[in-house]
């Protein structure tokens, strides 16, 4: 039997009234079976019977506890009774998904209570003959497996460690769910604040993650570069016998004023991504948008040719949108009228350099063979003066080693028990330098220089043995001085208006 959070028994501090059982009952005694014996020769008696006094044991209950039933501040007991909440809905519905966010969002004030808090609801088996308020409940042996768990740390500029963690267990030694916050340090106000808008925001990702498998970051809105330096998110939820597991691992560097997000999902699928804060070009967001579309592009053809499950797509697509289109609360957009030369050129992203990882698998009948993927994409701008004279260039680049495995046209799947599939090697790569050249204000050549390889191997195996293979290869160079599209006759006006058109035209087609 479970107890209801709201009763006596599973309220902080109260006294817990023992559960009613049923009372009593008188056992009506049976007579004893005839014993029939066959040789010599049949003979039947009656058994004996003996008056004997029926027993009766009252049946044990399951009651659920508090590790610790007092905790000082509104908060703490306030998480207490959520715990118990939460634990007798799991109790009452298996069917009910793993909770962090209602947990994390108190973090913050929390925080401000006190720099550390434990506590766990476990249900115990206590016997008919015990009160349940008299029962003395043994915490200290583990229950059982680990089920669903998230594990959240955070660093704040100051030095100061921040762990919080949260555990559901099950075994036949019971079930438990365990919640605990630890503090190294002491946080400010500000820092408090910092930790309540981050947790608060992770909490929305643990629980998308635990409800779908799935989860995606949305934007790092919600990191405070000023209080906190770092964060590392690790769920984990079962699936079956193993456990699907989702990380992220994300900081800020004062010293190269760059951040670092880095990524895993439950399908393997990682990346890494680095991007500096304060770029020789300023950041423009609405130019921005527009212009790491491109990269998505590379992404999602990568994951296309390979059949990658969308949700890993998307994962990966969400990593390079959270790091480089950040707040815009602090990225203001210019205006067309507003922007000068140097603006249009500029791709609106800051510098960066990601790559995007798939899990390596084998042939099983093969293993020379595998299918792998390794993405490679960034950006680096350059800028020189000269008195009156400026230089500025730009780099865009992207690099893909990929290998896949697809069916014969005549299959619906690669078939590797028989050895019937399509074994695939690609090389993709892709790099545009464009230079702006001016002197005085005035834009003296505008180089864009694109270089481009793309080579593709497919190997047509059946029955083990490879029938056919189809290569291509690809290669191509271009160099063109976009002013050299200006006519020498027209206006200062209509020449600077051409000018903004072909810078916009340079970074609008990066990768063509």
């Amino acid at each position: 039997m479970s107890i209801s959070p709201t009763s006596s028994l599973i309220t902080p501090g109260a006294t817990v009234n023992a559960p009613v059982l049923p009372a009593n009952k008188t056992v009506e005694p049976t007579a004893s079976p005839l014993a029939i014996q066959d040789s010599p020769s049949t003979q039947v008696s009656l058994g004996a019977f003996e008056n004997s006094t029926p027993t009766y044991s009252k049946p044990s209950a399951e009651v659920t506890y508090l590790r610790y039933q007092q905790q000082t501040g509104i908060v703490a007991g306030a998480l207490s009774q959520q715990l118990l909440n939460e634990w007798s809905t799991f109790r009452n519905d298996r069917a009910h998904s793993f909770r962090a966010g209602s947990f994390l969002s108190q973090v913050g004030a929390l925080s401000a209570e006190t720099n550390s808090f434990r506590n766990e609801a476990r249900n115990f088996s206590v016997p008919g003959d015990i009160a349940a308020e008299k029962f003395s409940p043994d915490f200290s042996a583990l229950v059982g497996k680990r089920r669903e768990s998230f594990l959240l740390t955070i660093r704040t500029k100051e030095g100061d460690d921040i762990t919080v963690r949260m555990t559901r267990r099950q075994g036949p030694g019971g079930e438990s769910l365990e919640f605990a916050f630890d503090v190294v340090g002491e946080l400010s106000e500000a820092e408090q604040q910092a930790l309540d808008k981050l947790a608060s925001k992770l909490g929305e990702v643990a629980d998308e993650f635990f409800r779908t498998g799935k989860a995606e970051l949305r934007g790092l809105a919600a990191f405070d570069d000023a209080n906190i330096q770092s964060f590392k998110l690790e769920l984990s939820k079962p699936n079956g016998d193993v456990y699907d597991t989702l990380n992220y691992d994300y900081a800020f560097d004062e010293t190269t004023q760059t951040r670092r997000l880095r990524g895993e999902d439950v399908a393997g699928y990682q990346f890494d991504i680095t991007a500096h804060v304060n770029g020789i070009l300023p950041t423009d967001r609405a130019t921005a948008q527009q212009t790491i579309e491109q990269y998505l592009d590379l992404i999602r053809r990568a994951g296309d040719a390979r059949g990658t499950e969308s949700a890993s797509v998307r994962f990966m697509l969400d990593g390079l949108r959270s790091v480089l289109l950040l707040d815009e609360l602090t990225l203001p957009t210019s205006s067309p009228a507003e922007k000068s030369l140097p603006d249009e050129f500029h791709t609106g992203l800051p510098d960066f350099t990601a790559s995007f990882r798939a899990t390596t698998t084998y042939n099983p009948e093969n293993r020379t063979q595998v299918s792998a993927m390794n993405l490679t994409m960034g950006q680096t701008t350059r800028a020189e003066t000269d008195g009156a004279r400026l230089l500025l260039q730009q780099e865009s680049f992207y690099e893909l080693h990929s290998s896949y495995f697809k069916p014969l046209p005549w299959l619906e799947a690669a078939d590797f028990t028989n050895g019937n599939y399509v074994y695939v090697n690609e090389y993709e790569s892709g790099k545009t330098t464009r230079t702006l050249d001016m002197s005085a204000g005035d834009v003296d050549s505008l180089l864009v220089e694109r270089e481009k390889t793309h080579d593709i191997l497919e190997r047509f195996y059946q029955n083990f043995a490879e029938i056919d293979r189809h290569e291509d290869h690809q290669k191509e160079r271009t160099l063109e001085n976009l002013v050299d599209r200006l006519s020498p006759t027209e206006s200062n006006e209509i020449r600077q208006q051409n000018l903004l058109a072909l810078l916009k035209e340079s970074r609008s087609n990066l990768f063509e």
